[in-house]
C-alpha cells in the first residue's frame, strides 16, 4: 500500500488496541536485566506530532523506516498508513509490547480497505528482537525514543547503526547523541514534538556522512 487510495481512519481502528504502557512485572524485570536499569520505561510520540515528523522526513518508496524500541507499534503503523515508505519496521525487545503491536496490526488489517490489505501486511514488519542484534541492513531512516535508554544501550545502538546500516540516511532521536557519535552522525537540526511524557520535547535529527 504505497499510500491509501482513499482515506480510512487507521487511528480509530486502533482504539481497542492494547497499550504499550501495560506490561507485566516479569516482562519489565526481564527488560531491565537484559538492557540495563530503566530500559523498561515507556513513552510514545503523539499521532499529530508523528504526522508532522513523517512529513518533514519526506519518506518515499525507496525508504525503509524503523522505530527501534517500537512498543505497541503505533508509529510504525502510522508510517505505513500515511507515507509512501516501502516498509515500516518495528523492533521491540519487550514480549508484552510486541504482542500488543501484533494485536494492533490485526485490528488494523481488519479495518483496512480489503483491496489494500495485502499491501499493508507486506509493508509492516514487527520484530520481537534486540536493537543490538537485529538486522539493520535495509534501514534508511530510524526513530529512537531513547530518552530513558541506559547509556550503554544507547551507545551500543549508535555503534550498530554506524557499522551495520549502510543505507541509513537519517537518525531521529529523543536524546542527544553522545561522543563520538555526535560527530560520526552530523546534526541536521532539532524539532519540538509532543510526546506522552511531555509537550514540546526536543528531538534531534542527524544524517549519515554520505547523505546530505
Amino acid at each position: 500500500m504505497t499510500a491509501p487510495d482513499r482515506p480510512w481512519d487507521w487511528e480509530a481502528a486502533l482504539a481497542r488496541a492494547p497499550s504499550g504502557f501495560d506490561v507485566t512485572p516479569a516482562d519489565r524485570a526481564t527488560l531491565d536485566a537484559s538492557a540495563g536499569s530503566g530500559a523498561a520505561t515507556y513513552g510514545e510520540i503523539l499521532p499529530v506530532a508523528a504526522r508532522g515528523l513523517l512529513r518533514w522526513l519526506s519518506l518515499g518508496r525507496d525508504d525503509v523506516f524503523a522505530d527501534l524500541g517500537s512498543g505497541s507499534g503505533r508509529l510504525v503503523f502510522q508510517a505505513a498508513c500515511e507515507t509512501k515508505v516501502r516498509r515500516a519496521v518495528g523492533v521491540e525487545l519487550s514480549r508484552d509490547r510486541h504482542l500488543a503491536a501484533v494485536e494492533g496490526l490485526r485490528l488494523l488489517q481488519a479495518a483496512c480497505p480489503a483491496d489494500s490489505r495485502p499491501e499493508l501486511t507486506e509493508r509492516i514488519e514487527l520484530r520481537c528482537e534486540d536493537v543490538r542484534t537485529t538486522d539493520l541492513a535495509d534501514l534508511t531512516v530510524v526513530y529512537v525514543a531513547a530518552t530513558s535508554f541506559p547509556p550503554a544501550l544507547w551507545s551500543t545502538t549508535l555503534r550498530r547503526l554506524a557499522e551495520a546500516a549502510p543505507k541509513l540516511r537519517r537518525i531521529v532521536a529523543t536524546r542527544p547523541l553522545p561522543a563520538p557519535w555526535d560527530r560520526h552522525f552530523p546534526p541536521v537540526g532539532e524539532l519540538e514534538l509532543d510526546m506522552t511524557w511531555t509537550r514540546n520535547a526536543r528531538v534531534h535529527v542527524h544524517r549519515t556522512a554520505h547523505h546530505r
